[in-house]
């Protein structure tokens, strides 16, 4: 199979099933290429023969190994995709009744959790300048944050969150970037506006504002707050009501100041939209 195409997709931990490569050759156009990765034996074969099965060897290939080690500096990856073992101990997760999982034990536990993990995964992410994006579901939201600061500790240029819910359970999915991603200069654009739909009806601009500096503080920049405007580092977020439930938040540049060096406003914004989504 030809993996110098750039419309490839990586699975980290593909698992018994290799399932993320068999959905994305059902959603995703005839170009894309899937290369499955996992580190057990037991679970490579079965994800072969349900390759087989499918008829689908022509785009999806098998590969034995941890985490980015089977994927060569060569080959062009549009975006890796995972979904991560979230526990440290194999009696996590019988511990809540209402959590149920149909993975084997490598799929759902290792050595030091769900967190150890993905900062495994964002270090060697690091070491490869030929994937565009990498993703991530985290499944336990006390991992999101110190994640989130552990890939811009690691200078990723943009991180994005996002998060969805299906019946009781809730899962969060995080990407990140260690290139440009065809981001416009933050010296080419003075403004970004976007509108957030807020999850608590009781919501209000204050809570917007406060959600807001706390944003800023993360980054370690001081902000300064004033009515519906706060600025810090050059780039004032104004917060504009927009209807029940919904805000409208524009970033624009104050003075010449950049944000940070790697970052454009509009990856601030979208770190910003998505951070207040998953809080308000």
């Amino acid at each position: 199979m030809p993996t110098e195409v750039s419309n490839c997709v990586v699975d980290v931990g593909t698992g018994a099933s290799c399932i993320y490569p068999l959905l994305g050759c059902r959603v995703l156009d005839q170009s894309y290429r899937f290369i499955a990765i996992d580190n057990d034996c037991q679970a490579l074969t079965s994800a072969s023969e349900n390759v087989s099965r499918n008829s689908l060897q022509a785009r999806i290939l098998v590969r034995e190994g941890s985490l980015l080690a089977p994927l060569g500096k060569e080959e062009r990856v549009s975006f890796t995709v995972c979904n991560p073992p979230f526990y440290a101990d194999p009696a996590d997760p019988g511990m809540n009744p209402l959590r149920t999982s149909s993975g084997g034990l490598p799929q759902m536990v290792t050595s030091g959790g769900e967190l150890e993990f993905l900062k495994s995964l964002a270090k060697e992410s690091a070491l490869f300048p030929n994937v565009a994006w990498f993703t991530s579901l985290v499944g336990l939201k006390r991992d999101v944050y110190p994640f989130e600061t552990y890939l811009r500790e690691m200078n990723a240029d943009r991180v994005v969150r996002t998060s969805f819910q299906i019946a009781r359970t809730r899962r969060w999915a995080v990407a990140w970037t260690f290139g440009s991603g065809g981001s416009v200069d933050l010296k080419q654009k003075s403004s970004f506006r976007a509108t957030i739909a807020l999850r608590w009806k009781h919501a209000e601009s204050e809570d917007v504002l406060t959600a807001i500096e706390e944003f800023f503080q993360k980054f370690n920049y001081r902000a300064e707050r004033s009515k519906m405007k706060i600025s810090a580092e050059g780039i004032e977020a104004i917060v504009l009501a927009q209807g029940n439930r919904r805000f409208e938040v524009e970033l624009k540049r104050s003075d010449s100041q950049p944000f940070t060096s790697a970052r454009t406003l509009e990856s601030v914004a979208e770190e910003l939209c998505s951070d207040l989504r998953s809080r308000i």
